[in-house]
């Protein structure tokens, strides 16, 4: 689900809100080490857990209900509308989603027009500008950048959103959010964790992004783009899927395409505990011996986004307002009906943003770090040559003594120049969680202090993770 919400039961009653922190921070409780190691690898917890025993995530298809004479409480199953349809074929599906879109957004904009859009040189965010742009929204954009990977700026989606924005005669900010890891880090502590939950680890604690929300609350609604990845195909599937495909082999493969449980922190169990909710999601216990379908497969990563992709909006939430359009529930539907071989070249995003405002296709497209073509006769994205290879270098030898080697060293920075530095900061995360200590009693393992690959935006957030917990734990003893 895209909005969360979470509760917990004692012999006092029941606390419902929206941050698991907050409950922890009021209650007290114990470290949920598998699903903590889960929020740190992907963003999202899958099963109706939380870090913190004790507290419970309510999901999507459920209600809670109390009594407030007698403060029990009950959590129910709901029945769920369903607009999945069964599409002919790809262009009878993208004309049905652009429809609902269109509908969409039409109503919102009757209410919701005055909005602060974040705009990169990627195709989601442009897809969603298109939708505002269609509807005659008032729109401000911006853009922030920092000088490591964990801001994940680039002075090339900077100048396209420059661009943009002076051709459309659209206001523009940007937004410099340069600091310190440690600085930031060393920013958490108990009374920020009261303040944001567990939102003061976004992007590894900056304090310099965190302003930039308070600046433009006076917007009516605020956009990133998300959720549009659940129209374009997944780089780590199409990688790795062969024949016999199993449950397992998408979970270590794909669902911890991050690598942060496989280089740096283990936990005994972990892959089980993964499989046993996934197992669940998809209603089938057989997928131990029988191959994973690649639909299920993309099916069950886009489940995790809605949680994962959904975490800058919810944040934005505590300043204005933030809804990605494509977590409406009929459009997501509709989207999970589509066969993922429609999803080839990045087709649907660039037809919906051809019939939404074709004109945004002019500019150059930037993601990832790569550039991509765009090609009228097909409606189509490719990537250059030398990035083709490269990533084919890259899923190639993923688990060799090359990739650590030589990839990591030479071909990596050709991709991303920013990571110069990866090495240094990966170190300096193993070195905060080690004298924070939050991990000494715990099953989690700290394996290795060097960076080896793993997604440096997905250590520095789980060390700010793990200085939310020592903050609520450290809270906890005060008060025992």
């Amino acid at each position: 689900q895209t909005y969360s919400l979470y509760y917990h039961v004692s012999s006092c009653g029941v606390i419902v809100t929206n941050s698991y922190c907050h409950i922890a921070l009021v209650c007290g409780s114990q470290i949920n080490e598998a699903p903590l190691l889960e929020k740190g690898v992907r963003r999202c917890i899958l099963s109706n857990e939380t870090p913190f025993k004790d507290v419970y995530k309510l999901c999507s298809n459920e209600s809670i209900t109390i009594n407030t004479e007698t403060k029990e409480c009950a959590v129910n199953k709901l029945e769920l509308n369903d607009y999945r349809c069964k599409f002919e074929n790809k262009k009878d599906a993208i004309n049905a989603l652009y429809e609902v879109l269109d509908n969409t957004s039409s109503i919102r904009s009757k209410y919701i027009n005055n909005v602060f859009h974040f705009l990169t040189g990627g195709i989601d965010s442009r897809l969603e500008l298109a939708i505002h742009m269609h509807n005659n929204d008032n729109i401000s954009l911006g853009y922030w950048k920092g000088k490591n990977l964990l801001t994940n700026g680039t002075e090339e989606d900077a100048e396209i959103v420059r661009k943009i924005s002076t051709d459309f005669n659209l206001k523009y900010e940007r937004f410099d959010v340069s600091e310190e890891f440690k600085r930031s880090i060393c920013s958490i502590d108990t009374e920020r964790v009261g303040k944001y939950g567990e939102f003061a680890s976004i992007y590894g604690g900056n304090n310099k992004l965190f302003d930039i929300f308070s600046r433009i609350s006076d917007k009516q609604l605020v956009g990133f783009g998300y959720l549009g990845e659940t129209i374009r195909t997944l780089s780590e599937l199409d990688a790795s899927y062969r024949n016999g495909y199993k449950l397992d082999d998408f979970i270590r493969e794909v669902y911890c395409r991050t690598g942060l449980e496989k280089e740096i922190f283990c936990l005994e169990g972990f892959y089980d505990y993964l499989e046993k909710h996934m197992k669940r999601l998809i209603n089938c216990s057989q997928l131990d011996s029988d191959e994973l379908n690649k639909d299920v497969a993309f099916k069950l990563f886009s489940i995790s986004r809605f949680e994962a992709d959904c975490i800058m909006s919810n944040f934005a939430n505590l300043y204005s307002y933030s809804f990605p359009i494509f977590g409406q529930k009929k459009i997501a539907d509709i989207i999970s009906s589509f066969k993922y071989e429609w999803l080839k070249g990045d087709e649907v995003p660039v037809r919906l943003i051809e019939m939404f405002k074709k004109e945004l296709l002019d500019y150059p497209i930037y993601s990832h770090h790569r550039s991509f073509a765009y090609n009228k006769k097909n409606s189509q994205l490719q990537k250059s040559m030398k990035y083709r290879t490269l990533d084919f270098l890259k899923h190639k030898f993923k688990d060799t003594f090359i990739y650590k080697t030589i990839y990591l060293k030479y071909a990596h920075n050709i991709i991303r120049p920013q990571t110069s530095g990866n090495d240094e900061i990966a170190k300096e995360c193993i070195n905060i969680v080690k004298e924070l200590g939050v991990l000494k009693n715990s099953k989690i393992q700290i394996k290795d202090n060097s960076w080896n690959g793993v997604d440096i935006g997905t250590i520095a957030t789980f060390t700010a993770d793990l200085k939310i917990l020592n903050c609520i734990l450290m809270e906890s003893e005060k008060n025992v």
